[in-house]
């Protein structure tokens, strides 16, 4: 089995991550580290190279989220505040904030990072998504172009999903997110979201710290 592969490795190192089962500070930053290591190990590897060339020409309804968070054998635990496994991000993994983190990694090239020390739930992703460097709300969706919706009335928490592609039928459009930590791919309602276009141009937003400063970054 490859080492990128090693469910049981993945797993030791997330708990070891974690205060509630490891009290020395520096052991759980090295822990997160090398589970994060391995889910770049994953997508590095030919695997999911040919995976994703498949998703880029056209079979959206793959599942690009890397291993080992994508699969259900990994951090499978009761969750509590001390026990969270995050992804680059430093969104909890499974969720549909880490998913779209992915994806707009996967698409840019760079994982999306606030600014702030705020709690973004998925309901408050415009914010966030302004403050990673994704400003732009739009009114309409456009063909392959890449959106990230925003429904901030679904649960206590709302929802994030990533736009495929951008088309939009009667009104829908198709998107893949994750739903109680369970991938989906479906159509949603334009109208109850709200869209952030992603573009591999980035415009950070670091307003919440220096509110005169408008810092562009290519991407």
């Amino acid at each position: 089995m490859a080492r990128y592969l090693n469910l049981e490795k993945a797993n030791k190192h997330a708990r070891k991550s974690c205060a509630c089962w490891n009290p020395n500070r520096v052991s759980r930053l090295w822990n997160r580290f090398c589970y994060r290591t391995m889910a770049r190990d994953f997508y590095l590897s030919r695997e999911w190279i040919d995976r994703s060339v498949r998703y880029l020409h056209g079979e959206y309804s793959l599942n690009t989220y890397p291993w080992p968070y994508s699969d259900s054998g990994f951090a499978n635990w009761r969750e509590y505040p001390d026990n969270l496994i995050t992804d680059q991000s430093n969104f909890v993994v499974k969720y549909a904030t880490s998913y779209c983190a992915w994806k707009i990694f996967e698409y840019t090239g760079h994982w999306p990072q606030r600014c702030s020390r705020e709690r973004f739930d998925a309901k408050r992703w415009v914010q966030f998504l302004a403050e990673a460097g994704y400003p732009n709300i739009v009114d309409k969706l456009e063909r392959e172009r890449h959106y990230v919706g925003i429904n901030p009335n679904i649960g206590e928490y709302g929802l994030v999903v990533w736009a495929e592609g951008g088309a939009v039928e009667n009104g829908h459009t198709t998107v893949s997110t994750y739903y109680n930590k369970e991938y989906c791919f479906t159509v949603v309602d334009v109208k109850q979201y709200i869209w952030v276009e992603i573009s591999q141009t980035r415009e950070r937003l670091v307003n919440t710290i220096f509110p005169s400063t408008k810092v562009a970054l290519a991407g």
